[in-house]
């Protein structure tokens, strides 16, 4: 089983979160893959830990955002917040609206692949 993680806007603009099982096909013997997406760039980012959250703020483009080292927390702005960490796998697409905040807790590495919209 895929598992991640969705960050989306609704149509008043409030974010929300939501847990994706991906549909998965079949490939060689024993392996299973997500359908493939269409990708514009990918950059490795490091980040310093926060003492407080960011502002309030949408994502740019739509972007799949994978912890690779450290720990953060997102707030939507329907209140609930998730916390990310090695190995965990965001889809980022609150490209509009009121925008979500983070928190990184420790010092964080991602890696950082934007999507063709």
């Amino acid at each position: 089983m895929i598992r991640y993680l969705r960050l989306f806007s609704d149509a008043l603009g409030d974010t929300h979160f939501v847990v994706v099982i991906a549909e998965t096909i079949a490939g060689a013997p024993g392996q299973r893959s997500s359908v493939a997406m269409t990708t514009t760039a990918v950059a490795f980012v490091a980040l310093p830990a926060q003492l407080e959250p960011t502002s309030w703020a949408p994502h740019a483009s739509r972007r799949i955002a994978v912890w690779l080292a450290g720990r953060s927390t997102l707030e939507a702005r329907d209140g609930t917040t998730q916390e990310l960490g090695p190995g965990d796998v965001l889809l980022a697409e609150d490209i509009g609206g009121k925008g979500h905040r983070t928190h990184h807790i420790e010092d964080v590495c991602l890696a950082i692949v934007e999507l063709r919209s």
